[in-house]
């Protein structure tokens, strides 16, 4: 017998165990996220003959257009373990996590697919491509001429200390995307920290930094007004003073950064009801997905 319903305590060491297997992550990274993240109302399971099949978890989030706010889900550590693979379990599933959610009122779901073979998958669900990235390679060289730039501070983020959640506030106040509270961000800076990375903060911005190789340090996150780069990109090169190489990622919308980018799809995007089709269709800015906890 198959059914699909909503996870409950008792499957939390069969769903780490999931998870560890499909993702081939370390179980502390795993039983951190179940620790910090899981809800059983949110998290949705493919059961067959007592045994979990695939699980999913929908990760309640706010997407902001043009200064409107939907109700959203990121569908996150969506897996099928490999004996039960090929079977469409996981189209059911995603299907009836919709159903479910559309019941709760939200207006989409969200998700990063790990490979193009994944995002062909999702595509015939209905998802489509949607949020873009911007992605920086930079030298040493190139990070420190860039840190020497003049710094202009506008009058309206005038204030000497933040949350983060007022920082991504104010570099992105008019942007399309994702919105994340504190405690989002607290997670996804404690989350990090255990593959080696830090957060690095300005006046006006912060960077979530995880080294890749002993030369090369991957900006998860930069996160400031394009007035502000110089500032953010100066504290980056103080806390890492010994790395060559520097991947950034941060929101299209960020222009300083205009002429040395790769700009592509970051995060796809489904609309649960007819009304919302047209939001995205019509969008006419980019939209920053960020957070990914990838």
């Amino acid at each position: 017998m198959i059914f699909f319903k909503n996870a409950n305590e008792k499957m939390k060491s069969e769903l780490i165990s999931a998870m560890c297997e499909c993702f081939n992550e370390p179980v502390e990274t795993v039983q951190f996220f179940f620790e910090n993240k899981f809800n059983k109302e949110n998290c949705f399971v493919c059961v067959k003959d007592g045994v979990v099949a695939a699980v999913l978890h929908a990760l309640p989030q706010t997407f902001a257009v043009s200064g409107s706010f939907y109700r959203s889900y990121y569908v996150y550590g969506a897996c099928t373990l490999p004996q039960f693979r090929s079977r469409g379990y996981m189209s059911k599933l995603l299907r009836y996590t919709e159903a479910v959610l559309k019941v709760r009122g939200a207006d989409f779901t969200v998700l990063v697919p790990e490979n193009k073979k994944l995002e062909g998958f999702y595509g015939h669900l209905g998802y489509r491509n949607f949020f873009r990235t911007k992605t920086v390679f930079l030298t040493k060289k190139t990070m420190k001429e860039i840190s020497k730039s003049k710094v202009l501070y506008q009058t309206d983020c005038n204030i000497l200390k933040y949350s983060v959640e007022e920082l991504r506030y104010c570099a992105y106040k008019d942007f399309n995307g994702m919105v994340y509270t504190q405690k989002d961000i607290d997670y996804a800076f404690n989350l990090y920290k255990k593959f080696g990375g830090e957060a690095v903060f300005s006046k006006r911005g912060y960077a979530i930094c995880v080294p890749v190789t002993d030369s090369v340090l991957e900006i998860k996150d930069f996160t400031c007004a394009d007035f502000n780069v110089p500032e953010l990109v100066s504290e980056i090169l103080l806390k890492f003073p010994n790395y060559k190489r520097f991947i950034i990622k941060t929101n299209p919308a960020n222009t300083y950064f205009n002429r040395c980018k790769s700009d592509k799809f970051y995060g796809m995007i489904k609309p649960l009801r007819k009304d919302t089709k047209d939001i995205i269709k019509n969008l006419k800015k980019p939209a920053y997905l960020g957070l990914a906890l990838d």
